[in-house]
């Protein structure tokens, strides 16, 4: 057991709890910077998906050009979604849309365009960046049977994840996943209203 001179050395030695040395203020600093930093971008994510909500139609020109507005209006906050892919706004529109998929075979368009053999093995690698505005079009209408396959919207969007590798860099993206999980929910509450 310390003796009372130790316990006093202790002490002197030990900050006190309303003190703070300057490094451990500083690192409180930085994680609340942080930590505020992380809720406005994710105020920016919720203010965005919810405008694309907000402006749906079952037009795909519509719903274009509203995509095309809101990616005007939060351009700092989606630029990486639009540098990893150049069609987003396609996409995202036929995504909207909700519309049945012209392509009766999705699945050997791809293992066509993505160069996969029937083993599903890869034999060339596929460029998000290089997609034509059909292929962003059959991107974004093949999220369909997957929204009707699943009861969970975030278990349908890793589905068409799963499905479509070459959405992978989209993906890393924070800001995507909630988008298309926030435009998911709605597309089911609107078909169930239209029942």
């Amino acid at each position: 057991m310390p003796t009372s001179s130790q316990e006093q050395q202790l002490r002197q030695n030990r900050p006190s709890i309303g003190k703070l040395q300057p490094l451990q203020q500083q690192q409180q600093q930085q994680h609340f910077m942080q930590q505020q930093n992380q809720q406005q971008q994710q105020q920016q994510i919720e203010q965005c998906h919810s405008r694309l909500i907000e402006l749906r139609s079952n037009n795909q020109p519509d719903n274009l050009s509203h995509v095309h507005q809101i990616f005007t209006n939060h351009s700092s906050l989606l630029a990486p979604l639009e540098s990893a892919c150049p069609k987003i706004k396609i996409l995202l529109s036929h995504l909207l849309t909700n519309e049945t998929n012209v392509i009766a075979n999705v699945k050997a368009f791809w293992r066509r365009k993505t160069g996969c053999n029937k083993t599903g093995k890869v034999t060339r690698a596929p460029r998000l960046h290089d997609l034509t505005d059909a292929e962003a079009a059959t991107l974004g209408k093949s999220f369909r049977k997957f929204l009707l396959g699943n009861k969970e919207t975030a278990t349908a969007v890793i589905a068409w994840k799963l499905d479509n590798p070459i959405l992978d860099p989209l993906f890393t993206e924070l800001i995507f996943e909630p988008i298309i999980i926030a435009i998911a929910k709605e597309l089911i509450k609107s078909s169930k209203v239209s029942e």
